[in-house]
């Protein structure tokens, strides 16, 4: 706590008191909102912290899909969901960078990473806060009615990242006004491509005879 000091006039002398600081602490923010708030200093350690966070929770996802019908069917779901999610980070966003580099973007690898880590943190968060219900339903019902609403669910996740990540790379472009329109359709195109990509992925999952 800080203070300073007020100057208390008498008929003789002057007394320095000390005067408390009154303004309220910051509030206490979770884990989790420090790595969902956009900070321009984050550093390469940090960035691949929030991505290892979203691959974690994603793996949590996994597992409640599974959950029904046993381990192996657990890790094999995990797998599936870490590739899905993966695949976007590993294939189409290095394309995706080259391209924007082509057309003269101004945004470079640490930012594409960060905006990536995001994107695969928020994912990550949202498919966790999904695992309760999941499971649930996992253990009351058939592994392919599960199954199913499970890739349902990670299909909006994987909506929810997209859209994080492919908006925070369209407000970083916005500035180079020559590039907007081409960046604009580069960046739906990359929506695509990675949609398509998801669902290939999600091909692995046993209802859909992967792994057998």
């Amino acid at each position: 706590m800080t203070t300073a000091t007020a100057t208390l006039d008498g008929p003789d002398h002057a007394v320095e008191a000390p005067v408390p600081d009154v303004r309220p602490p910051a509030p206490a923010t979770s884990w989790a909102q420090g790595y969902l708030s956009v900070q321009s200093d984050d550093d390469l350690q940090r960035i691949a912290a929030r991505a290892g966070a979203g691959m974690g929770l994603s793996a949590l996802f996994g597992l409640a899909m599974g959950v029904g019908s046993g381990p192996a069917s657990m890790w094999r779901h995990v797998l599936t969901v870490e590739a899905a999610v993966g695949s976007v980070v590993v294939m189409a966003v290095p394309a995706l960078h080259v391209l924007l580099t082509l057309l003269d973007a101004p945004i470079d690898p640490l930012r594409m990473a960060e905006r990536c880590s995001h994107a695969v943190f928020r994912t990550g968060l949202l498919l966790a806060g999904l695992s309760p219900a999941l499971a649930l339903y996992s253990t009351t019902t058939g592994a392919t009615g599960s199954a199913l609403l499970g890739i349902v669910m990670l299909y909006l996740a994987g909506c929810v990242g997209l859209h994080t990540l492919v908006s925070g790379i369209a407000a970083s472009v916005r500035a180079a006004s020559e590039a907007r329109g081409r960046a604009a359709l580069l960046l739906a195109g990359f929506t695509i491509f990675s949609i398509v990509l998801v669902m290939r992925m999600s091909a692995g999952f046993p209802v859909f005879g992967g792994g057998q």
